[in-house]
């Protein structure tokens, strides 16, 4: 069933249920609690009055780093200078 809607641009309608009963041979109440599984893990989205599209993805919260370490994972070397020290 997730194969079915990866790699779909997001908004496009998901299949109905009646075609997933047809296409897999199984009860539509089972059709229906994978469609409920995919809805949860956030692969479709249910919009009242119009049906279920392929929702789109998720954005995940980044981890937050310092400056030495962005510049590491860019493959920079962060470094600082001393220009003026007084006494």
């Amino acid at each position: 069933m997730r194969s079915l809607v990866t790699g779909c641009a997001p908004g496009s309608p998901a299949p109905s249920e009646r075609e997933l009963v047809h296409r897999f041979g199984v009860a539509r109440m089972t059709v229906r609690q994978a469609m409920d599984a995919l809805v949860v893990e956030g692969l479709l989205e249910r919009i009242p009055g119009r049906g279920t599209f392929v929702a789109r993805p998720r954005r995940t919260a980044s981890k937050i780093t310092g400056y030495t370490e962005e510049m590491n994972r860019r493959g920079l070397l962060a470094e600082s200078q001393t220009l003026l020290a007084r006494r």
